[in-house]
């Protein structure tokens, strides 16, 4: 009964670990399919990761930057959300309620909506409810990043040049 199991030793920083693998994959997969949108969200997890690592040394030593860092984080959260909302409204009133134009509204008020459970959590505190704060924030950062990966995406790939050997262009259109 007097045996401790022994668990293995983990990385001393597997933040940094994890953005080196994401800039791997992301090298690999820039050689063999660089117009593939995966690529770009590898090298976003790679940035997040690294910046993850530095944060959480960076707490210790500079506290303020960190909090400088969270607010902007914050901030960014709100207008992302305040403009997916207004996007989806426009839309929605321009174009009729369809189901494409009702998810960016919706995604807007996932984003306000997650802004406003961390203001509850805050207030009301507890292991568990800083648990689920941590779940729900994670999986919004995630989301939100793949929406801005794919915002720059495709804004760069729209103002790069086709392939060499390209013959045709697919226009899509929506009919009203």
């Amino acid at each position: 009964m007097g045996d401790v199991p022994e668990y293995p030793e983990y990385p001393e920083y597997p933040e940094y670990l994890a953005a080196a693998v994401f800039v791997v994959g992301g090298v690999v997969h820039a050689v063999l399919a660089p117009h593939r949108f995966s690529t770009a969200v590898l090298f976003c997890l790679a940035v997040t990761s690294a910046g993850l690592g530095v944060a959480a040394r960076g707490a210790e030593t500079h506290p303020t930057v960190v909090t400088v860092l969270a607010v902007a984080a914050l901030l960014m959260t709100l207008a992302l959300g305040l403009l997916l909302l207004v996007d989806g409204i426009v839309l929605v009133r321009r174009y009729g309620p369809q189901a494409a134009l009702l998810a960016t509204g919706a995604a807007g008020c996932a984003l306000l909506a997650v802004l406003g459970l961390d203001a509850v959590v805050q207030a009301v505190g507890g292991a568990v409810a800083g648990a689920l704060m941590v779940a729900v924030n994670a999986a919004a950062g995630y989301l939100s990043l793949l929406f801005l990966a794919f915002t720059v995406y495709v804004f760069v790939r729209g103002r790069s040049t086709p392939p060499p050997g390209t013959t045709h262009v697919v226009v899509l259109a929506v009919v009203c």
